[in-house]
């Protein structure tokens, strides 16, 4: 759920000349109490300042808030359902409103809700990350991710639709593709409780798009084996460009001095098959990403085996601390590198496979 900031509470008391500081000290105080749980001392200060100001969109949103907390559900949809056509409105209400209509499993009244809210806010993510996501709980998994890539396309910078979009390349969709958006979505929020789980689905993906054989063949040489996963309605291009990348992870292997094949997918296997991989799609005519852009440059930078360390360390923790203490200051190397080279995702085109 989203909770509607102080910061934004202030601008809007500035335009509308209620006394910031008492107002500020109130919300503060009615939040506070509501993360704490004691939602009925929190509601009577939120009625104490709904009752001075009559028409604050943001106090009778935080009240609605807090009777979902309570789980009184009729409450708070009656004020969503009052609120959406408040002046002030936000994507948030039709959010929160929607969310609750899923809670008490009307999940077409909540789709609804969040498509009326689109015609509004046609470029919120979070509204088509809410479509996408009840989608897939009715199982309607193409409309889940054409949800959650139309999300990517119209708010790039919002980091869960690249999340959801990974988890379903990952189970139903092509490996490249949760590899490339788990990765966008860590890069734009590196401080994300969920990077232990990106972690994990680049790390499954890279294990279902490269099969390392310790065999022998009659000539002495290891056997390597390519699976191939290209599930994707524009079939031609996103093939090929699916197709370049999992050539570029296993081109390493001709370079027999680079990469020690008994170690399997290791962490540093993974990393230089993975540098292989964005230098070709980076040099290749077949279609130009802004995230192969940038990762292109995190490998020019020289910073590319700790950026992998660090993508990867939920995952393969032990091998990450390792490489860290072999290489003392190259984390905080990547990261002054980091904050001052940050990611643009609307430098077009954009990583969405349905942007055009």
């Amino acid at each position: 759920m989203i909770r509607v900031r102080i910061a934004i509470l202030l601008m809007l008391c500035v335009c509308i000349s209620i006394s910031a500081s008492d107002f500020d000290s109130k919300m503060q105080k009615a939040i506070k109490l509501m993360d704490n749980g004691a939602l009925e001392e929190s509601l009577i200060v939120l009625d104490s300042l709904d009752n001075e100001y009559p028409n604050n969109y943001f106090i009778k949103y935080e009240i609605g808030f807090a009777y979902y907390l309570a789980k009184d559900y009729k409450k708070a949809i009656n004020i969503y359902e009052k609120l959406i056509s408040h002046p002030d409105a936000t994507a948030q209400a039709y959010q929160m409103l929607g969310n609750l209509y899923d809670d008490i499993a009307n999940p077409k009244k909540a789709l609804k809700t969040y498509s009326k809210g689109l015609k509004k806010y046609p470029n919120s993510g979070s509204l088509y990350l809410e479509i996408g996501t009840t989608n897939w709980k009715l199982n309607n998994l193409e409309k889940a991710i054409n949800a959650y890539e139309n999300g990517i396309n119209v708010d790039a910078n919002f980091p869960s639709n690249y999340y959801r979009a990974a988890e379903y390349m990952l189970h139903y969709g092509d490996p490249v593709w949760a590899i490339l958006y788990a990765e966008t979505m860590v890069i734009l929020a590196p401080n994300d409780k969920r990077t232990s789980r990106v972690s994990e689905i680049i790390d499954d993906a890279m294990n279902k798009l490269v099969k390392i054989m310790v065999e022998k063949d009659s000539l002495g040489h290891n056997q390597i084996s390519l699976s191939i996963f290209s599930k994707s309605d524009d079939a031609l291009t996103e093939s090929a460009f699916s197709m370049l990348y999992q050539l570029g992870l296993v081109s390493v292997f001709t370079d027999s001095a680079s990469i020690k094949i008994e170690d399997g997918l290791s962490l540093k296997n993974m990393a230089k098959m993975r540098e292989q991989a964005v230098t070709a799609c980076a040099g290749g005519e077949i279609r130009q990403l802004s995230i192969i852009s940038y990762l292109k440059k995190i490998i020019d930078s020289g910073h590319w085996m700790a950026y992998n360390m660090w993508l990867l360390r939920f995952c393969r923790m032990a091998e990450a601390q390792k490489w860290f203490e072999e290489n003392p200051g190259a984390l905080d190397a990547f990261a002054e590198w980091f904050n001052v080279n940050p990611y643009d995702p609307t430098i077009n085109p954009t990583l969405s496979k349905v942007s055009k």
